[in-house]
């Protein structure tokens, strides 16, 4: 194998077309504190977003490594079962990866060093329990929540709960419908997308209930693009149900689940509109674009 396919090999396997939707968690977590573009750039929140990026990247990469046996069966065209990568390598690098991505937290100080442990924590119980226990599906939507707790208590000595609670608990249902809809993905006959997506609409707008914007123009907006998004991806799901199977999927399933995993930065984006920051929601629809071209080299489920 040349090192150009090692390489695409493990982009594939960290699924790194996706960290877009880091960044942008990351985001959230300063709109909470209250902060604004300027403290995104701050020292002390790029390193919190370095930790986040390894530690997703660890974390994907540790999913393959523990799934291997049965994605040789249900998933042959992932990295590992296609004999890209060792499982022994990919354990390795999994666990360098989190050890990395915890160290740094040690830099930001003891609030960050508990919420990056509780991160990890639930990374790896994800990761083990998830394909035993259908309990343990949640706990991928509680990795991205804890993000925006992360990124918060980076610059910020404390929460305010009124401002967290929606925007975590509308991540956290985002992210678990998402990931139980990626569970289905190789299996042929698996429902359509319609009631998923509306059911990802209900809990995307429902912050909309606690959270007052300083500037309800800015909101809609990120508003009307959320919904837009997800009505698309019904629209080109319906119209490509007679796809051919390639892989054991439908390749409508993973065009829609990819949409849905980008469409966690127009989550983020509606999120930050609520909060009152115009600059960083702006920034988190790029995020939302850059994750969409990433998908189209690197698949992003």
């Amino acid at each position: 194998m040349t090192l150009s396919q090692r390489l695409r090999a493990m982009l594939a396997l960290g699924r790194v077309s996706n960290l877009p939707t880091c960044v942008s968690n990351v985001l959230v977590g300063v709109g909470v504190a209250a902060g604004d573009m300027s403290q995104a750039w701050s020292t002390p929140v790029l390193i919190c977003l370095l930790s986040v990026v390894l530690l997703y990247v660890g974390g994907m990469v540790l999913n393959d490594a523990v799934d291997a046996p049965r994605d040789a069966i249900e998933r042959a065209n992932r990295p590992i079962p296609r004999g890209d990568i060792s499982r022994t390598t990919a354990f390795w690098i999994a666990g360098v990866l989190l050890v990395g991505g915890f160290g740094l937290s040690l830099l930001l100080g003891p609030p960050a060093v508990v919420t990056c442990a509780t991160l990890v924590a639930a990374i790896v119980a994800y990761d083990v329990l998830h394909k035993r226990f259908a309990w343990a599906t949640p706990l991928m939507g509680i990795c991205r929540a804890l993000v925006y707790f992360y990124a918060t208590v980076t610059i910020s000595c404390g929460f305010d709960w009124l401002r967290m609670t929606p925007a975590a608990l509308a991540i956290l249902a985002y992210v678990t419908l998402v990931t139980i809809a990626a569970r289905r993905e190789a299996k042929p006959g698996a429902r359509g997308p319609t009631g998923v997506a509306a059911l990802l609409m209900a809990v995307s707008l429902a912050p909309a209930i606690w959270l007052r914007p300083a500037s309800w123009r800015h909101a809609l907006i990120a508003a009307a693009v959320l919904v837009s998004w997800q009505l698309y991806l019904v629209w080109i799901a319906r119209s490509a149900l007679s796809s051919p199977v390639a892989a054991g999927a439908p390749p409508r399933a993973a065009r829609v689940i990819g949409g849905w995993v980008a469409g966690i930065s127009l989550l983020d984006a509606w999120l930050l509109a609520l909060l009152g920051s115009p600059q960083l929601t702006g920034a988190a629809l790029v995020c939302f674009a850059m994750s969409l071209i990433a998908q189209q080299r690197v698949a992003g489920s």
